[in-house]
Parts: C-alpha cells; sequence; structure tokens
C-alpha cells in the first residue's frame, strides 16, 4: 500500500488515509448560517470520493462580531444543531472523518455585515481598510468562551473534530501577527502576550470538549507580510500549542494582503508551502497538514518525503471529488485537473456569488447538475475542439447521444493550447490531455483537420448540433497595424513569428501581460534566434489586468517588477511605423516609444462569420464558449455543460 493510504491517527481518532479536504468557503449555507441542502450535496461528494478526512469550510461562532461573509457557515447558535448534524452526518457515512472549522473574523469582518466596527487585537486596517476597534479584556474573554461554545456545539453534532482558524489574517491570527498586535498590555506586543490569547483559546476549547476529541490548530507558519509572522517564531509557537493538547497542526501561510501564497495561482509551483510544513514536523510530535496548490502527484511526493503526515487537496478536490479513489486503482489518467484558474472559487467569493469550478460545472451545484441519460439516443454534431466543444462532447456522450466531432487544425485544445505553452502555464496542458482521454475512453468520433461545411454536416443527419468554433485576435484599427514587425501574442507564443530587441505588447489584459512574461522569460531567450532587449506594454484602459482575480493579480504584478516590464496605462495609441509606437495619454501629450518588434494582445472577438456561414446544418443549434462570447476558461467550459446536459 502506498503511504498516502496508509491509515494515521490524531489524537485517538484513526484517519482511513493522509488527503485531506481543507476548509474553503463556498457561500453555499444560507445567509443565516444554517446548513442548506447544496451544502451537504457538495460535501456528500467529496466523501464519496474517498478522502480520509474534511475540514468544513470555516464558520462564525458568534451573533456579535465574528461574521466575516455573506452566507459564511454558522455553529453561533444551538438552532443550527439540526443542520450540522446532517452535514457531519453526511460525511461520515462513506468513512471520511469530519471536522469543523471554527473561526473570528476579527478586523476582517466587514463593518456592513456586522453592523459595527470590526474588532481586532489593535486599530489596525487590514485589507478592507477599515479601521477596528481595539479588544478590551472583558470582550476578548467573552470571545474565548464562544470558540468554547463553538466547539462543544459542533461535538454535540456528531463532528469527530474541530480546527481553530488561527491563519489567514483573521482573529488569531491578528493577535499573533507583530504587524497587527501593537498591544500594551497582557496580550501583545512581544512574543509571549502575543501568544496569550490563542493559548487560551485552545485551553477553554478543550476544557469544553475534552481530552479524547481531537482539536487541531491552522497557524501560518509566515504571513509573508514585512513586520508579519516569521518562521522561527511559529515553530516556538507550535510547541505549545502542542503542550497545551492540539492534536494536529494545519500549516498554511499568507493573509489576504499576500493572499497568493494563501490561495497559489497557476504561476506559483505546485505544493510550494511544503516547506514550512516540513519546518513545523521538525518542531513537534503531532501530525501536520502541508497544503498549497497540491495535486496528487505533489502530494505524494510530499508525504513519501516525509514533510508532512498529510496533504491538503483543497480545489483538487473540487475540480474531481473522485480523485483519492482515482489515486488508489491507478486511474490518475482519469482525474480531472484543477488549473489554479481561482476564478470559480476565490474569485466568485470576492464576487459575493457562490462556488463554482472553471473545470468541473457541477461543483457547487451538484444537487441539480446530475448527468443522467437522455429519453432518447440523438445524433450530436459539434464544430470546434476546444475545451468548449470537447466538454459539450464529454456530457453529450454521457448521456447516450452518438457525438461527432470536427476540428479543423491537427490537434485538440483550441486557444487553450496556446495559453498553455509558457512553462508557467503547463497545468493547461494537463486539462488537454484529460479531455483527449475522456472523449476517447467515451468512443466520441473526432474528425480532426477537418473544417466543416454546411452542406457536408447536413448529410450526416444531426439532431442536434453545437458551434463551439473559438475565437480569434481582435486586431484593432490604427494605423500602420499592418506593418511586417506587428505580429499577435499567438503566433509570438507558438513561435510562427519572432520578436526581438525591444519589444512592445498593446494591451494589459491577461493576455498581453502573460505574452509579456512570456517574452520577458529566460526559457524564450534562451531559444529566440535574436535576444530581447526590455519589454514594455502599453493599455488603454485606466489600469492593467482588468477583471484578474486579485489573488492572481499580485503574484502576476510581482513577476512584472521582478522581469523589469513597464505598463503604460491611459495610452490612446495613435500610430504605427517603422520606429514603433505612437500614443497619447491621459493629459494630451503625445509620446513616442521605439519598438524593434510589436506585439498585439487586444482581446478576442468571436468567429461570427464562421459561425453564420455553418447555422442551421440541425434543427436544434446551440452555440457555446468564445464564439458565443469571448471570456474565461470558466466560462467556456460552463456554458458548454449548461447546453448539453439539457441534450
Amino acid at each position: 500500500m502506498e503511504t498516502i493510504f496508509e491509515p494515521l491517527k490524531i489524537g485517538y481518532l484513526q484517519i482511513k488515509n493522509r488527503i485531506v479536504m481543507p476548509p474553503m468557503s463556498t457561500r453555499l449555507s444560507n445567509t443565516d448560517g444554517s446548513v442548506s441542502p447544496r451544502l451537504i450535496e457538495y460535501y456528500r461528494e467529496r466523501s464519496r470520493g474517498g478522502v480520509g478526512m474534511i475540514i468544513v469550510e470555516y464558520s462564525y461562532i458568534d451573533e456579535n462580531a465574528s461574521k466575516a461573509a455573506v452566507c459564511q457557515l454558522g455553529v453561533y447558535n444551538d438552532n443550527l444543531l439540526p443542520g450540522l448534524s446532517d452535514l457531519a452526518e453526511t460525511i461520515k457515512f462513506y468513512g471520511a472523518k469530519a471536522f469543523l472549522q471554527i473561526c473570528h473574523g476579527g478586523g476582517q469582518s466587514p463593518s456592513h455585515l456586522i453592523n459595527q466596527r470590526p474588532l481586532a487585537p489593535s486599530p489596525i486596517p487590514s485589507k478592507s481598510g477599515e479601521i477596528p476597534k481595539e479588544l478590551t479584556v472583558e470582550e476578548i474573554n467573552r470571545i474565548k468562551n464562544s470558540f468554547g461554545e463553538a466547539a462543544i456545539r459542533a461535538q454535540k453534532a456528531g463532528f469527530d473534530g474541530i480546527e481553530i482558524h488561527g491563519a489567514h489574517g483573521y482573529l488569531i491570527n491578528q493577535f499573533l501577527s507583530p504587524k497587527f498586535n501593537k498591544r500594551n498590555d497582557v496580550y501583545g506586543p512581544g512574543f509571549s502576550d502575543r501568544v496569550r490569547f490563542p493559548l487560551e483559546v485552545v485551553r477553554e476549547v478543550k476544557t469544553r470538549v475534552g481530552k479524547k476529541f481531537p482539536v487541531g490548530f491552522r497557524l501560518n507558519v509566515t504571513d509573508y507580510l514585512d513586520g508579519g509572522i516569521q518562521v522561527e517564531e511559529s515553530k516556538q509557537f507550535v510547541k505549545l500549542l502542542e503542550s497545551s493538547g492540539v492534536d494536529y497542526i494545519h500549516a498554511s501561510a499568507g493573509t489576504y494582503e499576500s493572499q497568493q501564497y494563501m490561495i497559489s495561482p497557476i504561476y506559483i509551483e505546485r505544493g510550494h508551502l511544503a516547506s514550512l510544513a516540513k519546518e513545523i514536523k521538525s518542531a513537534v510530535n503531532i501530525p501536520v497538514i502541508a497544503i498549497g496548490g497540491i495535486n496528487h502527484k505533489t502530494g505524494r511526493n510530499i508525504i513519501d518525503q516525509g514533510d508532512a503526515d498529510f496533504v491538503a487537496m483543497g480545489r483538487s478536490l473540487i475540480a474531481d471529488p473522485e480523485l483519492p479513489l482515482k489515486m488508489q486503482e491507478r486511474r490518475e489518467l482519469e482525474i480531472r485537473p484543477c488549473i489554479r484558474c481561482n476564478d470559480g472559487c476565490i474569485g466568485r467569493f470576492f464576487d459575493g456569488k457562490t462556488m463554482r469550478c472553471a473545470t468541473n460545472p457541477g461543483a457547487g451545484r451538484e444537487e441539480r447538475f446530475i448527468i443522467t441519460p437522455g429519453p432518447e439516443s440523438k445524433m450530436v454534431v459539434i464544430v470546434g475542439g476546444g475545451v468548449a466543444g470537447m466538454e459539450a462532447a464529454r456530457i453529450a456522450s454521457r448521456k447516450g447521444h452518438k457525438v461527432t466531432l470536427f476540428e479543423k487544425s491537427g490537434h485538440l485544445g483550441g486557444n487553450v493550447m496556446v495559453a498553455g505553452v509558457p512553462g508557467f502555464k503547463s497545468d493547461l496542458k494537463n486539462l488537454v490531455e484529460w479531455y483527449k482521454h475522456e472523449l476517447d475512453s467515451l468512443k466520441v468520433d473526432i474528425r480532426l483537420n477537418c473544417e466543416a461545411e454546411n452542406d457536408e454536416l447536413k448529410k450526416i443527419g444531426p439532431d442536434i448540433g453545437v458551434l463551439a468554433v473559438g475565437a480569434e485576435h481582435y486586431i484593432p484599427e490604427i494605423e500602420g497595424i499592418k506593418i511586417s514587425k506587428v505580429v499577435t501574442a499567438s503566433e509570438v507564443i507558438t513561435r510562427q513569428k519572432k520578436v526581438a530587441g525591444k519589444v512592445l505588447v498593446i494591451g494589459a489584459g491577461l493576455i498581453g501581460v502573460e505574452a509579456a512574461l512570456y517574452i520577458a522569460d529566460s526559457d524564450f531567450a534562451s531559444v529566440a534566434a535574436d535576444k530581447v532587449e526590455e519589454v514594455t506594454i502599453l493599455e488603454m484602459e485606466k489600469e492593467a489586468l482588468k477583471g484578474v482575480v486579485s489573488t492572481n493579480k499580485l503574484e502576476i504584478n510581482k513577476r512584472i517588477k521582478d522581469k523589469n516590464i513597464k505598463i503604460i496605462v491611459s495610452a490612446n495609441i495613435l500610430r504605427i511605423t517603422e520606429q514603433g509606437v505612437q500614443y497619447m495619454d491621459e493629459d494630451h501629450c503625445i509620446h513616442t516609444i521605439i519598438a524593434d518588434s510589436i506585439v498585439v494582445a487586444s482581446g478576442f472577438k468571436s468567429k461570427w462569420d464562421v459561425c453564420n456561414r455553418l447555422e442551421g446544418f440541425a434543427k436544434e443549434m446551440h452555440i457555446v464558449g468564445d464564439c458565443n462570447q469571448p471570456g474565461k476558461i470558466i466560462n467556456a467550459i460552463n456554458s458548454a455543460a449548461e447546453v448539453a446536459i439539457n441534450f
């Protein structure tokens, strides 16, 4: 048996394997914090998939000021016990152990939600910018009591254990962090005073639930902030936690000011926090959970190397709830990958919406996104082999329909294959490979190098036609745009065209910025015919990376700075010449940038000409993905799934 599937105890409790689902906010609870049917179905799917332990998302502990988000799960009142009990029972039914994370939002609880100023150790604003009220000792004692009451409530509900949230900029983390704790009493600012409140919470909880009920603690090993918690202090602190009766340590990092480390985007290597778990493991004898963009491959390596006792696979289990079973049964090619785009999980959280997933359209709506056979088998013809076309083909085939997919190029994947060329976006290639394996297993008739024509499609006699022909680069009408030194981002990334010298990229959306990063990368330079000297980006809008989730934007901006890429915003491009680009700034001053190569990355436009040409080859027609409206991968896949599930 692989080590990752060997059982291991947390306190007196045996966990069947080393794979943990960590707490991640879903916004699937009711507005009063009670458990909803959709929340139960979400966790049912993950438990049924073979995970060893599920730590249910952060739950607020009182009705005063602990709530941090709309539709956050609550554990503040006995009226919530029936729903919590159903949730714990559902998770445990399939053999997973059920833990509940309890949390106080602290300075990150928004005032509009709690109807008062947020509460914190010191009046120091966090990312929201709100200045919190400094807690009195009396208020601190009340919060400790609320933690204890929440813990006993979780125990009564039937959970196997609880986890105290001491990370990510919430209240306990703020007490621990020298950046946010400037108190001058027994709770700060020195190390022995900053750890007092967290340790008192632990003792309160342990007193309430008893020695045999497991209590874990999630902490920031480092805040990744100037003046924040550092590794050596955390190693001292976890020893105190262990002596206070904590049964495991969940080793995380980052706050919402440094959230790219907390919820790593595709640009950061998988398992990037495992080294922190290893540091903590060297300081304690209790189990340590590693986290940080871990999938089945990195998780196995972390366990085999002994860097941690358990591995938390969060977004990977959102993308594929059956990941543990597929690992155990050696069906790893069937594991649907998380691409760490962060658009469906954390991006929608920031937008105040319920959780979704780019690669798993059923995530967050399990109770109604069930693929069942259609009333009769139909002939479905799909034109376009990008992710939208492949998703439509996958679902239609699983519903029992006969599916033929036409793709004019020699490969599947469409623009996603282009986007996946840079090394920092290799996860996208994994997604395309997964789709190819799925369609092959389902015996979908795939016709590559075949440009579909309306008359030919009609001869097949399809009942349903799906157009998923994608989008193409939008080329703005700028004087000089057709000169030879102007190329598209796709042409550069796929090496169809070369760039060298001083490179200017037009467009600071995600496409343009990623192209600029790729061009400035040493790997690109090593195979380029000529050396790239500098990269500049021009953007017409007032901001770069508009519409990009903040988690990703933080890391991208860091890399832009590291690569010395200059971004100029509010730039109205007037003309392109053999010397470079002339533009007008917001003060109506005209500037000229010398450029040897110019890369157009001004977004995409739908291929409506193709859609119009092929429209009507079947009685029932659908348009999905970028050819309906250019967008992100989450839009392409989900739009296709929402159509195909009704075939």
